[in-house]
């Protein structure tokens, strides 16, 4: 099933309100832990700690650095001098305000867990490489195979390869989002059900348009 760009998008509307409005505070911390847990025990400690490391960069850099939280915990949440200043109005709001600021303190959760997901794909990348050559290899010999001894290139086999590509992408779009602690062996299989099907497209690439 491919999906449009609305549509993911819209999925990805929905997931982060999700998140930001029924997931408890602590979940997606237990969550990032419970991850790092699962890459300690398949990739190894030193593993775990380059993609925390790596993450932890990319989070002070553009949330803590850059101001970008500072700015929206200010423009959510009124300093204390604010509220003293606003009389009659000290105390309105508490619960909201603490509310709020358990939902901000989910989202930056939530960023930092993208970019820890993110640092694992990334050290995943030269393994796509290497699954990429023998896959465009094997399927454009095939598909020149097809063309000297006029064997069927499917037009179904090469359309339902293009859309299984789009499908596991998105899938791990939106499952970069998911309050869920991911297994690290997801994202290479992900890498390799799409060099499969890669190399179905191009061996079954159509001779004549």
């Amino acid at each position: 099933m491919k999906l449009s760009l609305g549509t993911l998008l819209m999925l990805f509307a929905l997931q982060v309100f999700l998140i930001l409005v029924f997931v408890p505070g602590d979940w997606t911390e237990t969550v990032i832990e419970r991850e790092a847990v699962k890459v300690q025990r398949v990739l190894g400690t030193d593993t775990r700690e380059w993609v925390h490391e790596t993450a932890q960069r990319w989070y002070d850099t553009s949330m803590i650095d850059s101001g970008a939280y500072e700015a929206m915990h200010s423009h959510v949440i009124p300093s204390p001098e604010q509220r003293a200043n606003s009389r009659g109005m000290q105390n309105f709001g508490n619960h909201v305000f603490a509310w709020a600021e358990d939902r901000l303190g989910a989202m930056m959760r939530v960023i930092y867990q993208v970019y820890a997901r993110t640092a694992m794909a990334l050290l995943w990348a030269p393994y796509l490489v290497i699954l990429l050559i023998p896959a465009i290899y094997d399927g454009v010999m095939r598909w020149k195979i097809k063309q000297t001894n006029f064997d069927y290139a499917s037009p179904v086999v090469s359309r339902y390869g293009v859309r299984g590509m789009f499908f596991v992408s998105q899938a791990m779009l939106i499952a970069f989002l998911l309050p869920l602690a991911l297994n690290p062996l997801l994202i290479p299989l992900a890498m390799m059900l799409s060099t499969v099907m890669l190399g179905l497209t191009l061996a079954n690439y159509q001779k004549r348009l």
